[in-house]
């Protein structure tokens, strides 16, 4: 995976790290606005070769020559990262050309007077700002490359580690305005991006080192840091780029992952709001964990509880550790659950959920483009069907049960050797247990898939193994979006367990890459 950064030593020094095999460091052009760096008129009279340091000559010239847009328009990259930090510095103008006035510029030689000087976080460099931010996506939108940009959403620290006095190095107020304007660019790019694209910390790694390579600075940043950035990385799969391949397989990963997973961590200290909402008699019991400044909303359904009439919320400790509005919705019916698809054959139940969804978007003010459900194994197979019925949204599924008869049923004949977690799924959701229901249970959700998928406008990303549900499962999902349409709309990554609960770490990691820690201090 080829990476291209465009923004300041935050990200470049992660590069320094051990990471996959197969990440590499592209370009980087450093010590550039996006205001200079997308224009294309060269800024002329300034005589570089007084610099003394080649890195330092190379990236002024750089801005000066717009050398940028020919790397974007020559498309080698994968992935292209941009981190603001470096829109600290000042903007010089003449003649229409834009540069940027870093501490390297000013070691050129120039001539001054003939230069105008825009104040960073100024009216007029912020619309400077947005001209190149806009020509940025032009150029990545004519490559169908939107996908492959990621924004390193970094703060200027507030704390350091030791007994370092940040205060010393950069004055309280001016982090609060540094990280004040940061926050406005931010806020700027989630209207054309995807949550996902937004690389976001934790407070507790956005802490300045007290011993770094570049010295003391609110940006120069505790190992810990950079190690999260790794992780985010390689977190990256071919799906996010924008480049499907015409088959649906469109990965392979053998990255390890760890298997010690606590499904309920943070269920007892995570602030929650726990509801039941009343849709015409109709009861659904759900868990709220709110952060309405995310604006996405994430929808997570659970798998089957293993322990009869617990129906415990799967992956509650999501609630804490991910960037969104977390929502867990209960599935209470029966003492395993019916999917939510129906329950003793009434498919009300639906109507109700898709209801709750919408009431959720409206509260938090959150559109279906910014609406992700997630789960997986019987989790899975209930976000996807919301998705497609709700009509866009994002979903993340690790083996959903598309088939949801034969893994009900399973290899029993007749209903004599049903354990009793089968025989509770069949009864809740069609109100007996008759072996002729295989048929029935198996096509809830390709009925789902054939009514509502010629007008779903989202995505589908299906994490796999080898064991045996891509063939029972998935295959007749992408069999039945292709014959609507809509293969183009689903990606599956494919994994080397064995075990079909062993998804859940595989689950668990891409579901951290994706959405990201709840950002770090912004004052």
């Amino acid at each position: 995976m080829r990476v291209g950064i465009i923004g300041s030593c935050v990200t470049r020094d992660a590069f320094e790290l051990p990471r996959r095999e197969g990440i590499v460091l592209d370009a980087y052009f450093a010590r550039s606005s996006l205001a200079s760096a997308c224009t294309d008129r060269r800024f002329g009279g300034v005589d570089t070769s007084v610099i003394e340091s080649a890195f330092q000559r190379r990236i002024v010239g750089f801005d000066l020559d717009k050398a940028f847009l020919d790397y974007l328009e020559a498309d080698g990259f994968d992935v292209l990262v941009y981190d603001p930090i470096d829109e600290r510095f000042d903007l010089m103008l003449q003649n229409g050309a834009v540069a940027t006035r870093s501490n390297e510029f000013m070691r050129a030689s120039f001539d001054d007077d003939a230069i105008a000087r825009v104040p960073s976080s100024t009216a007029e460099f912020v619309a400077l700002w947005e001209r190149g931010w806009s020509r940025l996506l032009k150029v990545l939108d004519a490559h169908g490359k939107r996908g492959a940009l990621r924004v390193n959403e970094v703060y200027w620290a507030t704390t350091a580690r030791g007994d370092v006095d940040l205060a010393k190095t950069a004055p309280r107020e001016r982090t609060r305005a540094a990280n004040e304007f940061l926050a406005r660019l931010y806020q700027r790019m989630r209207a054309d991006l995807d949550p996902h694209q937004f690389y976001t910390y934790a407070e507790d790694v956005l802490v300045a080192a007290d011993e770094h390579r570049w010295g003391i600075s609110p940006f120069h940043y505790v190992p810990e840091f950079y190690q999260a950035f790794v992780r985010r990385l390689e977190g990256e799969g071919p799906f996010r780029h924008g480049a499907r391949r015409n088959s649906p397989w469109v990965g392979v990963s053998d990255e390890p992952h760890d298997r010690e997973v606590d499904l309920l961590r943070g269920a007892d200290d995570v602030q929650c709001d726990d509801r039941v909402y009343n849709y015409k008699g109709r009861h659904i019991v759900h868990s709220v964990h709110p952060r309405p400044s995310s604006r996405r909303l994430i929808i997570v359904f659970s798998g089957v509880d293993a322990t009869p009439g617990t129906t415990r919320m799967s992956y509650f400790g999501m609630g804490r550790s991910l960037d969104a509005t977390v929502v867990h919705i209960k599935d209470g019916f029966g003492s395993h659950g019916s999917y939510l698809l129906a329950v003793a054959n009434d498919r009300q139940v639906r109507n109700a959920v898709l209801s709750l969804i919408r009431e959720l978007q409206g509260e938090f003010d959150v559109p279906t483009e910014r609406t992700f459900m997630i789960g997986t194994s019987k989790g899975g197979a209930t976000a996807i069907a919301y998705a497609l019925m709700l009509g866009g949204g994002h979903v993340l599924a690790g083996e959903p049960q598309v088939m949801i008869g034969d893994f009900v049923f399973g290899d029993a004949v007749g209903t004599e050797g049903l354990t009793e977690w089968q025989r509770s799924l069949a009864y809740a959701m069609l109100g007996r247990v008759d072996a002729d229901d295989r048929d029935v249970l198996n096509s809830m959700i390709p009925e789902v898939v054939e009514r509502y998928g010629p007008r779903f406008r989202g995505s589908i990303e299906v994490l796999v193994g080898n064991t045996g549900y891509l063939e029972r499962h998935i295959g007749p999902l992408v069999d039945g979006l292709g014959s609507c349409g809509r293969a183009d709309q689903i990606s599956l990554t494919r994994f080397g367990f064995t075990e079909h609960n062993d998804v859940v770490p595989v689950f668990v990691a891409r579901a951290q890459a994706f959405f990201g820690s709840p950002p770090g201090p912004k004052s």
